[in-house]
């Protein structure tokens, strides 16, 4: 099996186990345009995010960190036909996952965001709330909230709960649950994170939040986050009702209305 150029382990992503489980290992072997091989995309705390942690030094060269190729897929005039449908300065890559393969991935914008992060590290918690509110995992988000409660003071947790996402146009958990259809998370987001009456929440919502042990005290702190906008101006209830379907009710009711 091959290595990562590296830390020159597997090319392996683990699995925690869940109690009683075995552990399952899949393929996570990121490919440059140069063959030199990484690990990329962790799924959990076990494992490595190899060519990510090297993303400062990528964005500034453009090059293989191990190699020195350059990695532009296309450049300004759109020379390279392996990247025709690739935007200008894409950095095309091959990945193997539990998924399967993806070729002609871009990873551009990760490394963006990545570095970023490396820049401003306060917004690593942020982003984590924001892409467990999109794929709907209150587990994890439940479980980043008492852990980080732990470091941080409220203030700076609902300023987390309200972060305003640069590469996803400003959008903040309320606009990300709502665009992925996530109702269970926007209950919950409505919960800790606004000043919608208690008695507005359905009985099944409210039950789940306290069981959770979740408590309302950040609600009044930071601002309501139903009146945070994204870039393009929209408030969740904007997007709500352009979406419709799922979210008519809310709509109707009010629930996104601040």
């Amino acid at each position: 099996m091959a290595a990562c150029k590296v830390c020159k382990e597997p090319l392996i992503l683990v699995l925690e186990p869940e109690e009683g489980e075995e552990t399952l290992s899949y393929p996570d072997d990121l490919e440059l345009q140069c063959q030199c091989n990484f690990h990329c995309f962790p799924l959990s705390t076990t494992n490595r995010q190899c060519l990510l942690d090297q993303s400062t030094e990528v964005l500034a060269s453009m090059k293989c960190p191990v190699c020195k190729s350059s990695l532009v897929s296309l450049d300004a005039g759109g020379s390279s036909s392996s990247a025709a449908t690739a935007s200008p300065g894409a950095i095309l890559t091959t990945y193997a996952n539990e998924g399967g393969i993806q070729r002609g991935l871009d990873i551009l914008p990760d490394l963006k965001e990545e570095a970023y992060i490396t820049a401003y590290p306060e917004a690593r918690p942020a982003r984590a709330v924001q892409v467990m509110c999109a794929e709907g995992d209150i587990s994890g988000i439940v479980e980043l909230l008492q852990s980080v409660s732990e470091d941080m003071e409220e203030s700076q947790i609902a300023d987390m709960l309200r972060y305003r996402d640069p590469f996803s146009c400003g959008s903040t958990a309320l606009h990300l649950a709502v665009e992925n259809s996530q109702e269970e998370t926007v209950w919950l987001l409505l919960w800790i994170a606004s000043q919608l009456p208690t008695d507005h929440f359905p009985e099944a919502a409210r039950l789940d939040a306290e069981s959770l042990g979740l408590q309302r005290s950040t609600a009044a702190i930071g601002g309501d986050i139903r009146s945070v906008r994204n870039e393009a101006g929209q408030t969740a209830a904007d997007m709500a009702s352009t979406i419709g379907g799922v979210w008519a009710p809310f709509t109707l009711n009010g629930v996104f209305d601040p």
